[in-house]
């Protein structure tokens, strides 16, 4: 891992936003890159040759990605997904593992794994794999065995991020935290807002951060692969949980971040018992395990046992 910190944005489109009138400016407010949908599965892919010289003429370095569908062989999506990829000047391609519609963890597995591996033995390229905290834990525990293994694109995070200037814009992406997960490595890459309208750029896209220098000189600029990455993993330790108890009388909700103003993961009712991990906790906001994942405000719980 550097200790060198560069706060880079960029984002990622899918269909046929091009973004052209915009794009000077995105530039010359710090877009570092731009990664673009190529269809998912076995669909007819996304015609992405606009958005590419787009960012070829605006010197933005390019990533590819294409959802996997875990109900569908992953050899032949993989090989969908390469026949187009090689058209286009990538300068590195991510599979995203968020769909799970009626199958399995072990199929969810068996698929992922192999469309990651397969897609490992075919490029020289950085490959990136895409997926959410939220969805690897409520869906598929088993991916963290391998997922890993390259850098982490997070989908986990919608944080605050509405700025009505260009000023806001960097005010706010200077306060946005990257999220650590007990038992995964650092977050390579993390979408921080996702569908995001804003008043420079009146269209629905997704806003992704890096803030680690070796990660996106790995990425978009034919850099070496950052040590992390090799490194031999911390053993995961199961965390300690005590239990706490709801004491507010009107209840609280369970936040998917420690803040307000996010859609709640869970509503709780007072009395209502929970697991929190003290390791992770603070003095304004409790992380919970159970009954659901995520944040409580500490006044509004107590702990039974310590």
């Amino acid at each position: 891992m550097t200790d060198k910190i560069i706060r880079r944005w960029g984002i990622d489109l899918s269909g046929g936003t091009t973004l052209e009138a915009h794009w000077p400016e995105m530039i010359d407010n710090g877009l570092s890159f731009v990664v673009f949908r190529m269809g998912q599965g076995l669909d007819p892919v996304d015609d992405v040759r606009p958005q590419c010289e787009l960012a070829i003429k605006y010197n933005t370095p390019i990533g590819l990605y294409y959802p996997i569908k875990p109900w569908i062989p992953p050899i032949p999506q993989v090989n969908t997904f390469l026949a187009y990829a090689k058209l286009y000047s990538a300068k590195s391609y991510h599979l995203d593992f968020e769909l799970y519609q009626g199958v399995d963890a072990a199929q969810i597995d068996q698929h992922y794994r192999g469309a990651y591996e397969y897609l490992k033995s075919k490029i020289t390229i950085p490959e990136v794999n895409y997926s959410g905290w939220w969805f690897i834990e409520g869906h598929c525990p088993q991916m963290k065995a391998w997922i890993p293994k390259d850098v982490y694109w997070d989908a986990n995070g919608k944080q605050y991020f509405q700025p009505d200037t260009w000023a806001d814009f960097h005010a706010q992406l200077t306060s946005l935290y990257i999220p650590k997960y007990a038992g995964y490595p650092q977050v390579g890459m993390f979408q921080f807002a996702g569908d995001r309208i804003l008043d420079m750029i009146p269209h629905k896209v997704d806003y992704d951060l890096i803030d680690d220098d070796a990660v996106y000189q790995y990425l978009f600029c034919d850099g070496p692969r950052p040590a992390y990455l090799d490194a031999a993993p911390d053993p995961v330790k199961p965390p300690v949980t005590v239990a706490y108890i709801v004491s507010n009388s009107l209840g609280t909700f369970i936040q998917p971040n420690p803040k307000w103003g996010e859609a709640a993961v869970l509503y709780v009712k007072n009395g209502t018992a929970l697991q929190v991990d003290p390791a992770q906790s603070t003095a304004t906001w409790v992380r919970v395990t159970s009954p659901a994942v995520g944040w409580c405000a500490a006044n509004r719980v107590k702990a039974v046992t310590k």
